[in-house]
């Protein structure tokens, strides 16, 4: 029994019906009570609602009881177990019609605070074991453990997985500290615990399978770690189709939109092992980092769909940084460097098609004609030559990304 819900419920309901109310816990015990001098006596009648299941008898003398006055009083059953039990004072029969109303509403209240209180534990203890992943070195012994750890939770961790990240923050403001200071004072700590059970509710009408792991991680961050389902191509190699959690992840965009929040959203590589894991999550932070220095509108980023702009950030030094300015140094000297460096990337992310290039960009091929001539009027480089424009288009990545 928890004390402080209770007490809660003690003194709210005595409010309601005008009588004392008294609440015990499996040891007979005044846990909750609208007369705070009886907390912490023994309610000695309770000894027998506890032993028996049933009410409090008629037939039993109260003045010989300690602590107990007249009245009546109930077990407290949560999942058919006797947890504790209350007690209305006042003449038994008035009170008794009160009892039987309060029992189901005392018991639901105490079961949403115990299985709130078990769910907080429980992601507690799953957070625990996503920490214990990130730091275990990837051996064997340590593979064997975290699987063990795994199952004590309830999760088989030798599935494939996927660690996902989810960033939310207010749509209006676009501040990313969710609860900012403004706020503190208004938002109690519960109203937050509320919240986040509210949005791991939506993320769970998505990812609604039994193996999909959600911890509410940071400040307005979740980690996800789903069960990835994959199809063996070229000798068992396994390989994730993307495309399936992508589309999870836009879902799960819009439901916390329709709560007036913004999410940029992270996706990390498949791991087939537990130690992978730490491997998936990094990967999943590399493609949020990478992701929203491109600022794309679709905000859910996956790692391998970054792999030029990943290798990018890691070529970018004294020399290769050279070497793209100088490459940039006449398109940057244009008033249409923007839409000159757009038409690049989209001309080469379109397989060199005019046709496709023209309408992602929204302009009729003679402008995009018109573009392609100036970038290589200016620059000396040839847009139909591979080699050369991929060398201008790593020139733009490297610089979005740096």
């Amino acid at each position: 029994m928890l004390e402080n819900i209770a007490q809660k419920v003690a003194v709210s309901t005595s409010e309601i019906i005008g009588y004392d109310v008294i609440i015990m816990n499996e040891d007979s015990i005044i846990i909750g009570s609208s007369d705070s001098s009886r907390i912490g006596g023994l309610h000695e009648a309770s000894i027998n609602i506890m032993d028996t299941g049933n009410p409090n008898p008629s037939s039993v003398n109260i003045e010989l009881l300690q602590g107990t006055k007249p009245g009546y009083a109930l077990p407290i059953k949560i999942s058919g177990e006797n947890v504790g039990s209350f007690g209305i004072t006042g003449e038994r029969e008035e009170v008794k019609g009160y009892c039987y109303l309060l029992k189901e509403y005392i018991e639901t209240m105490l079961y949403q605070e115990m299985y709130i209180r078990s769910q907080m534990l429980h992601e507690k203890d799953v957070e625990n074991l996503l920490k214990e992943i990130i730091v275990m070195p990837a051996d064997e012994s340590n593979e064997q453990y975290l699987r063990i750890r795994g199952e004590e939770l309830g999760y088989n961790l030798n599935l494939p997985r996927m660690v996902i990240i989810i960033n939310f923050f207010e749509k209006l403001t676009k501040d990313k500290e969710l609860f900012h200071e403004s706020n503190e004072k208004q938002l109690t700590q519960i109203k937050k615990i509320s919240f986040n059970r509210e949005l791991i509710r939506a993320i769970k009408t998505i990812f609604s399978n039994v193996e999909d792991i959600i911890i509410p991680f940071q400040k307005n961050q979740f980690i996800l770690i789903p069960f990835i389902d994959v199809t063996y191509k070229d000798f068992n190699k396994k390989v994730g189709d993307p495309s399936k959690i992508k589309e999870k992840c836009k879902k799960i965009q819009t439901l916390f939109q329709k709560k007036e929040l913004d999410t940029t959203i992270g996706l990390g590589s498949i791991s087939e092992k537990n130690v992978e894991l730490r491997d998936s999550l990094q990967a999943a932070r590399r493609a949020l980092h990478l992701g929203e220095k491109l600022n794309e509108t679709s905000r859910v980023y996956y790692i391998h769909d970054l792999l030029l702009e990943n290798l990018s950030t890691f070529a970018i030094n004294s020399y290769s940084s050279n070497y793209m300015h100088f490459l940039l140094f006449t398109l940057d000297e244009q008033t249409d460097a923007k839409e000159l460096k757009d038409t690049i990337c989209c001309w080469c992310e379109s397989s060199f098609s005019k046709k496709k290039t023209a309408e992602y960009l929204y302009i009729h091929r003679n402008t995009l004609q018109y573009r392609l001539n100036k970038i290589k009027k200016i620059s000396g480089i040839d847009p139909n030559d591979f080699r050369q424009i991929m060398s201008l288009y790593l020139s733009i990545i490297m610089e979005k990304m740096n």
